[in-house]
C-alpha cells in the first residue's frame, strides 16, 4: 500500500522499434560506447547559423544532407527520429574522441598515423584520377587501328593453348529431362539450343553458349567443375561431347570447333586483346604527357626543384642538357 500523499509513478509503454532500427541502434552503441557521455555535456545547442546546419565542431560541420546519408532509408515516425538522434550522437562522439586522442597520443604515434593517412589520401587521389582518365581517354581505339595492328603482327599472334567453341550446361543428375538434354546437346542445332534455353533453364545450375566465339580451354576448365586441362585432347575430333559428374550435378559439354596450339589467333579472339593493349598504350602516353606538363608548370612557378642526384631517376628532362 502506498503511503499517504504518495503519487504513483506513471509508466508509459515503450515505443516498439522495427527490427532493422534495433539492429542499427545496437551497432551504433557497440561502435561508440562513449556515445552516452556526449548526451551529458549539457545543453550546448545553439541556433543554427544557417539553414540545414545541425552541429559545428571546429572546422567540421554536420548538415541535414549529411545526416540523410547516415540514416537507413525508409524509416518513418519515431523510428526516423530515433535513428537521426543516434546518427548525430555518433557523428559528434567520433570527432570528440578524435580530438581527445590527438591531444593525448604520443607524438611518435601521431606522426605514424598522419603519414599513413597522407599515403592513403595520395593513393586514393591518384587511383581516382587514373580511373577518370581511363573513362575519358580510353576505350576509343578505332576498329581500323585494331585491324592494322593485327595484320602487321599476325605472325607473332599464335595460340599457346587450345581454343574451343561450344555449349555447356549443368543439370541435376536426377533430372527427368537429362536424356533429352544429352540429345539436344549432341545435335547443337538452332532448334536444339532453343529447346535447351526454353525448357531446361528452370532447373539448370549453370549454362553458357559460346558456339559463336572462341574460348581458351584453360578458362573453360576453370568454369566447368571436374574438367581437367588435359581434356582438350578429347576435343580435337569435333564435334565432341563430354559428360562429367560433380556431386549431385551432371555437366554436359559440347565442343563444336577446336583450334590447336601453334595456329594463328583468329581475329575475333585477338581483337579485344589488341584493343586493350592499344588502349593501355594511349593511357600511358597521356599520363606521361600530363605528368611532364605538370612538372614543367610547377618548376616554372618555383615549386619544383630537381637536383642532379635525382635527375637520373626521372623519365623526363625539365631543362635539356648542354649539347643535347
Amino acid at each position: 500500500m502506498n503511503p499517504p500523499g504518495h503519487t504513483p509513478r506513471q509508466y508509459h509503454p515503450r515505443t516498439r522499434l522495427s527490427a532493422s532500427l534495433r539492429c542499427f541502434l545496437h551497432l551504433a552503441l557497440f561502435l561508440c560506447p562513449a556515445a552516452a557521455a556526449v548526451s551529458c555535456v549539457g545543453h550546448a545547442a545553439e541556433e543554427a547559423p544557417q539553414e540545414g546546419v545541425l552541429v559545428i565542431l571546429g572546422t567540421d560541420t554536420l548538415r541535414d544532407d549529411d545526416l540523410a546519408r547516415m540514416v537507413p532509408v525508409g524509416l518513418t515516425g519515431d523510428d526516423s527520429i530515433a535513428a537521426r538522434r543516434v546518427a548525430i550522437n555518433d557523428w559528434l562522439t567520433v570527432r570528440l574522441l578524435e580530438s581527445l586522442a590527438a591531444d593525448n597520443l604520443p607524438e611518435e604515434d601521431m606522426r605514424r598515423i598522419n603519414s599513413l593517412a597522407a599515403d592513403y589520401r595520395l593513393g586514393l587521389l591518384v587511383d581516382t584520377y587514373r580511373r577518370r582518365a581511363a573513362d575519358t581517354y580510353g576505350g576509343g581505339v578505332p576498329e581500323d587501328s585494331v585491324r592494322a595492328w593485327y595484320d602487321s603482327h599476325r605472325s607473332a599472334m599464335i595460340a599457346e593453348r587450345p581454343l574451343v567453341k561450344g555449349v555447356v550446361i549443368r543439370l541435376p543428375s536426377s533430372s527427368p529431362r537429362l536424356d533429352n538434354a544429352r540429345l539436344w546437346m549432341r545435335e547443337c542445332s538452332e532448334v536444339s539450343i532453343d529447346r535447351i534455353e526454353s525448357e531446361l533453364m528452370g532447373e539448370a545450375g549453370g549454362y553458357e553458349y559460346f558456339a559463336d566465339r572462341w574460348v581458351d580451354v584453360l578458362d573453360l576448365s576453370e568454369s566447368v567443375v571436374g574438367l581437367e586441362p588435359g581434356a582438350a585432347v578429347a576435343m580435337q575430333s569435333v564435334p565432341a561431347d563430354m559428360e562429367l559428374t560433380s556431386g549431385s550435378w551432371t555437366i554436359l559439354l559440347h565442343v563444336s570447333d577446336y583450334l590447336a596450339p601453334g595456329n594463328p589467333l583468329p581475329y575475333e579472339y585477338a581483337a579485344p586483346r589488341i584493343a586493350a593493349r592499344l588502349d593501355r598504350r594511349t593511357l600511358a602516353q597521356h599520363r606521361r604527357d600530363m605528368t611532364f606538363e605538370q612538372a614543367r608548370r610547377r618548376a616554372r612557378d618555383g615549386e619544383l626543384k630537381i637536383f642532379p642526384e635525382a635527375e637520373e631517376a626521372l623519365p623526363f628532362r625539365l631543362v635539356p642538357r648542354e649539347g643535347s
